[in-house]
């Protein structure tokens, strides 16, 4: 009899991008973490032309990833999204996205990881960068293994 594989064996890791002009780029990268009992756990990258720093295997809130959606769309489609649009923030893993100011076809964000490994960085990106954005960050948690949320098992 063959035991069922473990979710850190179905998982497939969903990778997230989006850039910035003059090389500045936020990465998300989901994973699962086996810490009594299987967790989805997400690495936050920050790049800028100076420095590239990786917060490895942070928590991540469940539906995360339709959040940032939700908010990479309002900042593409809204006319002063500094004004209308809330930060999105999961204190599960200390990731806070906000806008801090627009043009017609730029939306500057402010990037903030909190924690013991505390960064940050700001970049303009394109309104047409954020629709794909918002349709490329659901990757995060598009192929999570059932039994990664608190889910009944499954009868192998």
């Amino acid at each position: 009899m063959m035991l069922p594989p473990s979710p850190m064996d179905v998982y497939q890791p969903g990778l997230f991008r989006i850039a910035g002009f003059g090389g500045a780029a936020l990465f998300l990268r989901s994973g699962v973490a086996n810490a009594g009992g299987s967790l989805l756990v997400m690495d936050v990258g920050l790049l800028t032309p100076d420095s590239y720093v990786w917060s490895l295997r942070r928590p991540m809130a469940p539906g995360l990833s339709g959040e940032l959606a939700r908010f990479f769309f309002a900042c593409a489609s809204e006319m002063n999204p500094e004004i209308t649009v809330s930060s999105v923030q999961d204190l599960l893993s200390g990731l806070e996205v906000r806008v801090l100011s627009s043009t017609d076809g730029e939306v500057e964000l402010e990037v903030q990881v909190t924690g013991e490994d505390a960064d940050g960085i700001n970049f303009l990106t394109s309104r047409v960068a954020l629709t794909r954005a918002a349709d490329d960050v659901r990757v995060l948690e598009a192929a999570v293994a059932d039994d990664v949320r608190p889910v009944p098992p499954m009868d192998w």
